[in-house]
């Protein structure tokens, strides 16, 4: 089996056509890794979530790394990192675009979340983004 590095453009084309990746991030000194629904855009990863300890944590300490893979067989895989900061999306108006981008990709999020595409996002609803500073694609097979 032979790993090797993927190009740029073959990293962020695999951030793009993923719907879920893992984000990780430290809290109180502890290492966490969580699924999440995502849209990569303008080379900003784009989640959302209602307040909790990720979000807690991601207050506290912004740095953060979010990883996408496709997997086809134990041989053939491919795999992204991305290390950036959170960033919590409070304007009104750029909340709106990021959810619009997320309903678009994803029309029924979760039943607490759902709205229609004409109303803004409701108010527990964290918006956040990652903007990409680094990312590294590897692969086999």
């Amino acid at each position: 089996m032979t790993v090797e590095y993927m190009t740029r453009d073959a990293s962020l084309s695999l951030l793009g056509a993923g719907r879920v990746g893992r984000l990780g991030f430290v809290a109180e000194g502890e290492s966490f890794v969580v699924p999440m629904h995502y849209v990569f855009d303008e080379m900003c990863i784009y989640a959302h979530s209602l307040p909790g300890h990720k979000i807690q944590a991601l207050r506290a300490g912004p740095r953060a790394c979010f990883q996408v893979d496709s997997i086809a067989d134990d041989l053939h895989w491919f795999s992204v990192m991305v290390h950036g900061s959170y960033e919590e999306i409070t304007d009104p108006g750029h909340r709106l675009q990021a959810y619009r981008k997320l309903l678009l990709r994803f029309p029924s999020l979760t039943p607490v979340e759902v709205i229609n595409d004409d109303a803004p996002p409701h108010p527990e609803v964290i918006l956040f983004r990652i903007p990409v500073e680094t990312v590294t694609g590897v692969s086999s097979g």
